[in-house]
């Protein structure tokens, strides 16, 4: 059974209330700041979509129906601690698109290759990797554009890619086998997309 929760109110930045009663002068060098922050924090978390799965079976059938609306060129990028469950949900992704290989987690290899429906399936690790250039340095460029790349530890590339989907996989606490599931889309492409994630 998937759970489903609407984003949360961000917290109040510290001070952001007593903003409000200084003078207009004071407002707009002091307050304007934390004000825009709470904006950008509300537009973001509307656009953020968590699902609380209880077992990996359901992990399983969420990564299926993430499957049917990736398309060539789509980036996405797992966020998690360890043994939340990443290479779990890139293994499931990879077979609900059709791939028939071993799929293994490329911590050592950095990129593994399999073959899917669609095309190229990409899957990166770059936990090891200690910059931006190193990672660029592997000149995937071709994989990015013309197949459908998953990366693991991905926040410290992200911002190589204009768009991708942001999916935070956590643990719920005491419950061994549940995880939450925070999928934030970046970019115009996933903010249309991303409401097509309808789990039953």
């Amino acid at each position: 059974m998937f759970l489903l929760e609407t984003p949360k109110f961000p917290a109040r930045k510290e001070g952001f209330l007593a903003c409000t009663k200084k003078s207009n002068k004071q407002f707009l060098y002091l307050c304007a700041p934390n004000f825009i922050w709470l904006v950008f924090s509300l537009l973001k978390r509307e656009k953020m979509r968590t699902i609380t799965v209880q077992r990996p079976e359901e992990t399983q059938q969420l990564a299926a129906v993430l499957g049917k609306i990736l398309t060539p060129g789509d980036v996405v990028i797992l966020n998690g601690p360890l043994a939340a469950g990443k290479t779990f949900f890139v293994q499931a992704l990879a077979r609900a698109l059709g791939s028939e290989d071993y799929i293994s987690s490329p911590t050592y290899t950095i990129a593994n290759v399999y073959n899917v429906r669609t095309g190229s399936f990409l899957h990166l690790d770059v936990y090891r990797l200690e910059s931006i250039e190193a990672f660029r340095d592997l000149a995937l460029d071709e994989y990015f554009e013309e197949g459908i790349t998953l990366i693991e530890w991905g926040k410290k590339v992200a911002d190589d890619f204009e768009e991708y989907l942001l999916i935070d996989i956590a643990f719920v606490e005491q419950e061994d086998t549940m995880r939450e599931f925070t999928f934030t889309p970046v970019g115009p492409s996933w903010e249309q997309r991303l409401p097509q994630l309808k789990v039953d």
